[in-house]
């Protein structure tokens, strides 16, 4: 077996994102934010769905802020009756 590696705490993903609109589920929301003129998100943000969650479906910065919305998204499944 490999050896485990061990990941020092990331602040930028285990504390609140400072970037204006970061895991908003509006793109007017986070235009408005970055003070874009049309409905849209800044370049190279992520949009990060995750099937049977109770979490919508919303738009993250980074991809370190994208993986802490994956995670929580994931912590809050909706349980699937009959499978």
């Amino acid at each position: 077996m490999p050896p485990r590696t061990v990941v020092g705490r990331n602040p930028d993903v285990t504390e609140n994102c400072a970037t204006p609109g970061c895991g908003e589920v509006d793109a007017g929301a986070i235009a408005a934010a970055a003070g874009l003129p049309r409905p849209q998100v800044p370049r190279g943000w992520i949009y990060v769905v995750v099937k049977a969650s109770t979490l919508p479906a919303a738009w993250y910065c980074s991809p370190p802020c994208a993986s802490r919305g994956i995670a929580l998204a994931q912590l809050r499944l909706t349980p699937q009756l009959g499978k």
